[in-house]
């Protein structure tokens, strides 16, 4: 099996996308036509690194490119599901801000197929998306001498665990020392895998109620906010001394970096963790901010969070 689309096209986002027909099959068998008998549908994370950009791409000769494509979500998003509706739509359910939601969109083709009427694929036309974190694409080196790209997105929220933890049916204790047989990434999926020192307990439905107790709308003290970043350099010059800067508590995590032209910072994973005292307030305000240069260039990136009703929003960098 080749693979479905390279590099600027599809790029591979390493969370999970999907890859369907596009005239339905095996489930909608009444749109299927000779014509369109090479055309397949994908959705997808088009970011390298970051769970971001959730986009819907089609194409019509079994996915050795990609000419049509359309985002759903620019900020905050993670594994999605794309399949022909009945109606003829594209339905896609998708996750997005930290895991909080998971939302559907019924997308009509028209939104798609009229884009392969225009220059490579109407790449120009409103509601496409290129691929920006792909060679050759936006956001690769640059002719602007001092040029560094900041991004940094919600990854997840993680419900604080009690001083004590109670189990409730069967359980399982994975201890925190696991001789690095898991990477980071795997430990934190099976439990609360930001604090080093605290073992890991797989256990029933009825343990996590009683431990994290009834589901609110809004946060509780000891919740986590996990957060990837990046920041890029995109410009002809060397970038020195770049630092991420915020009220994360693990800045020992990201030392200070020189990036070269074309370069990139990896921030996996500042954590923030919800207090008491952030409580007393209707809402959260975090800044993360990425500093070169000795300082003398920085740019930000914003969050708030409605502690009463948990909706997130993400500023725009400045």
């Amino acid at each position: 099996m080749e693979p479905a689309g390279t590099g600027r096209d599809l790029p591979d986002p390493s969370d999970n996308g999907s890859l369907v027909r596009f005239d339905g099959l095996p489930n909608v068998a009444s749109l299927a036509t000779p014509a369109t008998s090479s055309w397949l549908l994908a959705s997808n994370n088009q970011d390298t690194s970051l769970r971001r950009n959730t986009v819907l791409s089609l194409s019509t000769d079994n996915g050795a490119s990609w000419p049509a494509k359309l985002v759903l979500c620019e900020g905050s998003s993670a594994y999605s599901t794309a399949a022909r509706l009945p109606d003829g739509n594209i339905g896609v359910f998708y996750e997005r801000q930290g895991y909080r939601e998971i939302a559907f969109v019924s997308v009509p083709v028209d939104q798609l197929t009229e884009q392969l009427s225009g220059p490579a694929g109407a790449a120009g036309a409103p509601g496409a998306a290129g691929a920006p974190d792909a060679p050759g694409a936006a956001g690769a080196p640059g002719t602007q001498p001092d040029h560094l790209e900041f991004h940094m997105e919600l990854r997840s929220i993680t419900p604080g665990r009690p001083p004590v933890w109670q189990n409730a049916g069967e359980f399982h204790v994975l201890p925190s020392d696991n001789d690095r047989d898991w990477d980071v990434q795997t430990w934190k999926e099976i439990g609360q895998g930001y604090s080093a020192e605290q073992a890991q307990i797989l256990g029933t439905r009825e343990a996590q109620d009683l431990n994290y107790g009834p589901i609110i709308p809004g946060y509780k003290a000891g919740d986590i906010l996990a957060f990837t970043g990046r920041a890029r350099n995109l410009g002809t010059l060397a970038a020195s001394g770049v630092v991420l800067l915020g009220p994360h508590a693990n800045p020992a995590d990201f030392p200070p970096a020189d990036l070269a032209s074309g370069a990139e910072a990896l921030y996996f994973t500042p954590v923030y963790t919800v207090t008491e005292e952030d409580l007393a307030r209707d809402s959260l305000e975090l800044t993360f901010a990425v500093a070169h240069d000795g300082g003398a260039r920085v740019i930000e990136r914003s969050f708030s969070f409605d502690l009463r009703t948990g909706a997130v929003t993400a500023g725009p960098a400045r």
